[in-house]
């Protein structure tokens, strides 16, 4: 069976669907999906079934109270892994398996000779399948950076989610997976760490509605181009709207690009077209959306047109693909939203439930971990019949949306094989920060309309709220804007033939800084201020590329990193070295007691151990504060105005050299 975009799973569930192949060079077509049904099976291909007792009563009457082609996915999925027999003749054929969805736990066998568990240990063995880096000589690989806007931990297959992501999860077969990575806060200051390697208090500037790149920091793609690399960009930049400061002025030769943090995902219904023309940019003109537009598709059709247009030339491309989804507002094509009717209808506590399972099982955490136990999670059975409706459906159309991105992501996966260039190119998929509890959001116009039927429409606009953020979250701590685990770690999904362990998981820190230093050595090009160029700012971030090939943690247990991010109704800041992690963070606008938690012990932050080990909170403190100096942050503002007598262990560790300079990133 295929796989990639219209292959495996989905190949089975939508009628009428086709996988549409191109000739090289030629045009991509996208399938247009139906309504799905059961898988259906000639009996002579079933494997030996029988009818268990695992088929519940309940199952059995939503079955027979629709016709078999009205079957949804939640109905098929009360059973996936029972191999049930649904008897029902239908030309010759039967319904076999009632398995449409594969359960994400059997998707990955986890790999044995990874301990998921294992913190950093600079003299760790490399493991199985891993590749020697390039040579001086290698050609310079193409790098195609996918980014999701609020995709939180533990929403996708790989990572323990219901969500069938079968394209992110071959990624995950053929990569490497990451536990331990993190980014910032909030989308911003990721972006402005990603495209600079350099702290956001460095790199970026200005309040947030006006936040963008410092005019001294080198971007990636600022440096690639100039080392003869093609750079093309779509998607959300959020790093300024000046004409000084959008993605084509900034080392990007092919470009379009939201330019704000959010955007609907259908041409918004409420603006006239002049007024659209402030939020997109293509090559530094501003635009207006078609009106077939949705986002996820059209960022990866011009994507991919931009690649094609230049294949063969003989250089490489930076390909940074910034999809605006899952981020509000909530909005997609009603087929892929009904395809999740039902599934959320158990509420908030049954998901999270079946998330730690399915985590247990693909070895994410130890099996005996304990999770973060939020007493702030409303209670399904407290909701109202309405509430719980409108709530299902909110996560629903998420789910939707996340279920769009793995299917586009397949057409782009299918690409590179298609044109023989997948073992050349490094692939990263990564989500921005952890998802969102925003109870409105920016964009929302009291003429939108969000009566339940009209939920995911153009029309509308909600957000997937707090609850369900806290579930995406899962096991972690917390969601977006805030520096607990839950805030920044998040998925991360590294695919290079050859080069990347295939089906291996990593648990090494490492952060978004990291990402451009890791580039630029896997291409052979130096930053400019290693070169001398003055008025240039140095990277902070280190490469990470030992990791990436090897195994070998980035992060030993006397290195420092740290994350700082705040504005007047959010944000926190963190200080970690090795296991410890101390933190802090704002709820309702105030600071709350910053706390030390031991992450190897405790990855989901349920235990302060500051009364048990001062002495270290005293050091993180410490280094935090030399951190914040060295950066330019006002301590008040960050929640930090106190001071501490303690000394780090290391007395000159933020800038007794370039290399241990760079762990005081966030």
């Amino acid at each position: 069976m295929g796989r990639g975009r219209g292959g495996g799973l989905r190949a089975h569930l939508r009628a009428g669907s086709e996988t549409l192949p191109h000739a090289a060079g030629g045009p991509r077509l996208r399938q247009q999906p139906q309504r799905p049904l059961l898988a259906f099976h000639h009996l002579a291909e079933s494997p030996a079934l029988s009818v268990p007792k695992a088929l519940s009563t309940s199952f059995a009457a939503r079955c027979a109270a629709k016709p078999f082609w009205a079957i949804s996915y939640r109905a098929a999925d009360s059973c996936h892994n029972c191999r049930t027999v649904l008897y029902a003749a239908v030309c010759g054929l039967i319904v076999a398996g009632c398995s449409p969805q594969p359960d994400p736990a059997t998707q990955f066998d986890p790999p044995a000779q990874a301990d998921p568990t294992a913190q950093s240990d600079l003299t760790a063995d490399e493991p199985d399948g891993a590749a020697p880096p390039p040579s001086a000589d290698s050609p310079q690989p193409n790098f195609l950076l996918i980014v999701a806007d609020d995709l939180g931990f533990s929403d996708i297959a790989p990572y323990g989610g219901e969500m069938p992501t079968p394209n992110l999860s071959r990624l995950a077969e053929d990569g490497t997976r990451f536990l331990d990575f993190h980014t910032a806060v909030k989308c911003n200051p990721t972006r402005a760490m990603l495209h600079t390697g350099i702290d956001n208090n460095t790199s970026a500037i200005g309040p947030r509605r006006n936040y963008r790149l410092s005019p001294d920091a080198a971007t990636l793609a600022e440096v690639l181009r100039d080392a003869g690399y093609h750079t093309y960009m779509t998607g959300k930049w959020d790093l300024g709207r000046g004409a000084e400061q959008v993605p084509s002025a900034r080392g990007f030769e092919q470009v379009f690009a939201l330019l704000p943090g959010a955007g609907r995902h259908y041409p918004n219904p409420h603006r006239e077209a002049s007024d659209e023309l402030n939020s997109y940019s293509q090559n530094g003109e501003r635009v207006a959306v078609p009106d077939d537009f949705y986002s996820t598709h059209f960022y990866t059709d011009r994507m991919l047109d931009y690649i094609d247009a230049n294949l063969g030339d003989g250089r490489p491309f930076f390909a940074f693909l910034s999809y605006t989804a899952p981020h509000y507002p909530l909005q997609a094509p009603r087929d892929w939203i009904e395809a999740y009717d039902g599934w959320y209808e158990d509420g908030y506590q049954a998901t999270r439930s079946a998330r730690i399972e399915r985590q247990r099982e693909l070895g994410l955490f130890p099996a005996d971990f304990e999770p973060y136990s939020d007493e702030n999670l409303a209670d399904w059975a407290s909701l109202t019949d309405a509430e719980r409706t409108d709530e299902s459906r909110r996560m629903q159309i998420y789910a939707a949306m996340v279920d769009i991105i793995d299917e586009e992501i397949g057409r782009v996966l299918d690409y590179l094989d298609e044109q023989g260039i997948a073992d050349d190119t490094v692939v990263l998929f990564m989500s921005d920060n952890g998802a969102d509890g925003t109870a409105t959001g920016a964009g929302y116009n009291e003429a939108d309309d969000n009566s339940l039927d009209n939920l995911g429409n153009a029309t509308s606009y909600v957000t997937v709220g707090a609850n369900w953020a806290r579930v995406s979250s899962t096991p972690l701590r917390l969601y977006k804007t805030f520096t607990s685990e839950g805030g920044t770690r998040v998925p991360a999904i590294l695919r290079w033939p050859g080069r990347v362990a295939a089906g291996q998981m990593y648990q090494n820190y490492f952060q978004v800084a990291d990402l451009m230093p890791t580039l630029l050595d896997l291409a052979g090009v130096e930053h400019p201020s290693d070169r001398g160029e003055s008025g240039i700012l140095s990277m902070q971030g280190r490469p990470v590329t030992n990791l990436w090939l090897q195994g070998t943690p980035a992060y030993g247990d006397a290195d420092y990193a740290f994350h700082t991010y705040t504005e007047p109704r959010l944000g926190g800041g963190y200080a970690r070295r090795g296991d410890w992690k101390l933190t802090w963070w704002k709820e309702d606008g105030e600071f709350m007691p910053r706390a030390l938690f031991n992450l190897a012990d405790d990855p989901a932050e349920t235990r302060d151990r500051t009364a048990d080990h001062p002495e270290i909170a005293a050091e993180l403190a410490q280094a935090w504060q030399n951190y914040a100096a060295q950066n330019g942050i006002d301590t008040e503002t960050a929640g930090f105005a106190d001071s501490t007598t303690a000394s780090p262990p290391h007395p000159d560790a933020l800038h007794a050299s370039p290399d241990v300079a760079r762990a005081s990133t966030d």
